[in-house]
């Protein structure tokens, strides 16, 4: 059931041979409507700046032009986003999750999926963030098939957990056997190996790591002796940072913090 189109019949019927979902999540409802009153505050808002900088006080300064085109910009990427996901749902099951949309199901089971990227999109642009989220969920499997989400989809940091916990087993497993035939796993930039962590041309032996610290954003490896990070890096650039960081676990001192 991955891309395929169904009579709606015939879906549910498909739907209940999968037997009583964990959970559930869809846009519907509030969140939508929401999007929709949003995006003309941002587009009237910036049309206004606009026209009162260049029409009013003839102010042709650069940075206020441009956050007057970015409101506007971001008004109407909402309202993409806002009717490109319209009708969203995901259902949850022990055996993995199926993803319905426009009259397509679109489902993976846990163990086919080999790559789950939980992207935070702070640090990007406003008309950025308005088009993709503030947070992104991205499943690949290892043939190439993808399921991405966005934060249109409410709870989904819920989800997220959901599809880590789920995950984890089949991944934890792979990784142990990639370890154990001697090759390195990579996180990203960051190299895994049963030597130690590495980054580039530099590695730093186990023997040598004091602590890793792990928040919202960003892994931090300390090295002994040291105050200050030596290698710092953001775990939205790592796919499967959950089975790193249960890696992490076995082998360091790992301090975790929400901040």
């Amino acid at each position: 059931m991955t891309g395929e189109p169904f009579e709606a019949a015939v879906l549910q019927d498909k739907l209940s041979q999968l037997g009583e979902p964990t959970a559930e999540f869809a846009v519907r409802g509030a969140g939508f409507v929401r999007n929709l009153v949003l995006a003309p505050m941002l587009i009237g808002t910036g049309l206004t700046l606009e026209i009162l900088l260049i029409g009013v006080l003839h102010i042709h300064h650069y940075d206020l032009l441009f956050l007057g085109v970015l409101l506007i910009l971001s008004g109407i990427t909402l309202v993409v986003r806002a009717v490109r996901n319209r009708g969203l749902r995901v259902v949850v099951y022990p055996e993995g999750l199926v993803q319905l949309h426009r009259g397509e199901a679109r489902a993976l089971c846990w163990e086919e999926i080999s790559q789950v990227w939980q992207k935070k999109n702070d640090g990007f642009h406003l008309a950025t963030r308005a088009w993709r989220g503030l947070q992104t969920l991205r499943l690949q499997t290892a043939d190439g098939r993808r399921l991405t989400f966005d934060d249109s989809l409410p709870r989904l940091a819920e989800l997220s957990e959901i599809v880590c916990e789920a995950t984890l087993p089949f991944l934890w497993l792979t990784a142990q056997a990639t370890l154990e035939s001697g090759r390195a796993l990579h996180f990203g930039n960051l190299r895994f190996s049963q030597q130690g962590l590495g980054r580039g041309k530099e590695t730093w032996p186990w023997s040598d790591v004091q602590k890793i610290k792990i928040n919202s954003a960003h892994l931090s490896v300390y090295k002994k002796g040291k105050w200050t990070p030596g290698l710092v890096l953001a775990l939205s650039e790592m796919p499967n940072s959950h089975v790193l960081v249960a890696l992490l676990e076995e082998r360091v001192l790992v301090e975790k913090s929400s901040k």
